[in-house]
């Protein structure tokens, strides 16, 4: 009988050993359970948490589940500003931001100038239905005064359940005047492509707002539309546009360079953590001139696509240096409906060079100011109006688009290069 529990005995000890060096090679995550640091720090962490619990002032502030979300949040964004920890509720967000899909009034809004300013209208939404126009600034919602919120406060508002309403103070600058308006929250199936235009010198253009799950087929039809109408060349417009998912990077990018190409690579902490991102078999390498306008707001994916097209000389940037966010975020799903999103690795262009911190610098600068840029998004509702049409509405001359002006002229320079080289 000794033995055999002997026996017993060096079986489980080996099991146990072979779970171990498993977790040790297959899952780092894990191998914190064999360091006695690893130990030392968590009774620490639980010691003080015991502590404030029991003493601290304010019993509400000291609950074990509010001192542990304050703990990640702390923790996670002590390391850089894009990893964060994700309740249900953010997490929710996050997919429904990814899906393109969300009960809403079907409007974009940014931070301008200290102003929340509505950045764009989606075509068919209760917001245009109502009367709202891109340009308009959100002062109040319901009874909150908005003028100092953040924008995920004001976001958060303007969400809710489908068939619900909310009433919204907006102040329009392009008339100067203050109105209230009840707009009913729906759901929400939104484009990231916006403004599609050809102009009489056969230059094609659309604005991407985002990197979603639908923006490659969204962009590919766009392109395909273009060109069946006869567009020469492309002004690819991401101002603005704050990123997404990299599959639909790499994919838009495929649209413009042949099969097989690397895009980007990712390095993560080792050495040998190197991955490439590669164009896929169906990449359109479509092969007409194309101009890229990004901005100080152009972040992450669109400075991946703007940057990859720079270095394989395929594309001619135009306008600011965009925002520099050069790193990958995986997003770590916890139990309950939780995440974290993690900084995992940083990208590299196929140059080698790296986005992160330096962001893309375009190949012409063309500054604009934030009023400017205030006057254009106001502008953005009524570029159905012609110049004169404008001026006789609304008493002042229309604000050029600088950037945009020179991305044409820049076209139109290849186009006479390219006529008098064929002739």
């Amino acid at each position: 009988m000794k033995i055999f529990f002997r026996y017993v005995l060096i079986i489980l000890v080996a099991v146990l050993i072979a779970r171990f060096t498993v977790l040790w090679v297959l899952r780092p995550s894990e191998r914190a359970w064999l360091s006695p640091t690893y130990w030392e720090t968590m009774g620490k962490v639980g010691h003080v948490m015991r502590i404030v619990n029991a003493y601290y002032v304010d019993a509400d502030k000291a609950d074990f589940d509010t001192l542990s979300l304050d703990a990640l949040n702390q923790m996670l964004g002590g390391l850089d500003r894009y990893s964060d920890y994700l309740d249900s509720d953010e997490f929710s967000d996050f997919e429904v931001t990814a899906d393109q899909r969300y009960a809403g009034i079907g409007v974009e809004i940014e931070r301008l100038n200290r102003r929340i300013t509505v950045s764009d209208v989606f075509e068919g939404s209760p917001a245009e239905e109502v009367g709202f126009l891109e340009g308009d600034q959100i002062v109040a919602v319901g009874e909150e005064d908005m003028r100092e919120a953040g924008l995920e406060e004001i976001v958060e508002l303007l969400r809710g359940p489908e068939g619900s309403t909310t009433a919204l103070t907006l102040f329009r600058p392009a008339t100067n005047e203050s109105f209230e308006l009840e707009v009913e929250r729906r759901h929400i199936e939104y484009p990231t492509v916006r403004d599609i235009e050809l102009t009489k010198d056969a230059i094609g253009y659309f604005r991407l707002s985002q990197f979603s799950r639908r923006s490659a087929e969204e962009v590919a039809q766009a392109l395909d539309d273009l060109e069946a109408r006869g567009m020469k060349g492309l002004i690819l417009d991401m101002r603005n546009n704050p990123g997404g998912t990299l599959p639909a990077s790499i994919a838009i990018a495929g649209e413009f360079l042949e099969p097989d190409t690397v895009v980007i690579s990712t390095r993560g902490r080792s050495e040998s953590d190197v991955s490439y991102e590669l164009t896929g078999e169906g990449a359109a390498n479509r092969t007409f001139p194309v101009v890229i306008l990004i901005n100080d707001f152009s972040a992450s994916a669109s400075e991946i696509v703007s940057g990859a097209l720079q270095d394989l000389k395929r594309a001619i940037i135009v306008g600011e240096e965009s925002v520099g966010k050069g790193s990958v975020q995986s997003i770590i799903y916890l139990a309950d409906q939780e995440a974290v999103r993690l900084t995992t690795a940083r990208y590299y262009l196929p140059s080698g060079r790296t986005i992160h911190e330096v962001g893309v610098k375009p190949d012409i600068e063309v500054p604009v100011t934030a009023e400017e840029r205030l006057r254009l998004f106001g502008q953005r509702a009524f570029r159905d109006l012609t110049d004169d049409e404008f001026k006789e509405r609304f008493g002042v001359m229309r604000t050029p688009d600088v950037q945009r002006d020179v991305a044409e002229d820049v076209l139109r320079g290849i186009f006479a290069f390219e006529n008098r080289k064929g002739s």
